[in-house]
């Protein structure tokens, strides 16, 4: 089995691939992730399985077209750095004492989401991350005390003035923004003096 948990909500992919040794079953985990500047980094463990001697994973920017690779060696987590915010298509490979390794896994698709909120409100979740292909995902729109949503962009499209706004079998990177306006007719009063 091959598991995505983002840091927002699980998501899942399953998978096996075929061993040196038979069918092997791997279970991996993206465990957190950390934005920084333009690149973010992913965190994935796994169940390790008696007979691997150690795994390789694998990713790139293209299905079956693999640009990088990281040697896990007998752990169960490794860390994948710099990866800008676009799809990645993730698999890994198991081998043995030998340094004979397997065939790939089925892959792991997955695209990364941004959603930033103007002055005046929040989106949540906010932020660059990532989701499994196939996925979906909700953002709650949340204006300030005296503001109102005024628009929301999915894709750069206006999706209107929504409080609630869900990507559906997401199958591409994605930006979601929403700006807020401050309510007409609407007059703070602070001097509470009779």
């Amino acid at each position: 089995m091959f598991q995505y948990l983002t840091s927002i909500r699980p998501g899942s992919f399953r998978s096996s691939f075929l061993s040196l040794t038979g069918l092997a079953v791997l279970t991996f985990f993206v465990l957190s992730f950390a934005q920084r500047a333009h690149s973010a980094v992913a965190i994935v463990a796994w169940d390790q399985e008696v007979w691997v001697t150690g795994y390789k994973v694998y990713w790139g920017v293209s299905s079956r077209n693999y640009s990088y690779t990281v040697d896990a060696r007998n752990n169960s987590v490794s860390t994948i750095t710099n990866l800008p915010s676009t799809t990645y298509f993730i698999a890994a490979t198991a081998y043995d004492n030998d340094g004979n390794e397997s065939g790939f896994s089925d892959e792991l698709v997955i695209d990364a989401t941004t959603a930033s909120a103007g002055a005046g409100g929040t989106v949540s979740p906010s932020g660059s991350f990532f989701q499994t292909r196939g996925d979906t995902q909700t953002f709650i729109i949340t204006p300030t005390l005296g503001y109102q949503v005024s628009s929301v962009l999915g894709d750069e499209v206006s999706v209107g003035a929504v409080t609630s706004y869900t990507l559906s079998n997401i199958n591409f990177s994605h930006g979601i923004s929403a700006g807020f306006s401050p309510q007409v007719g609407i007059t703070f009063c602070t001097d509470f003096r009779a």
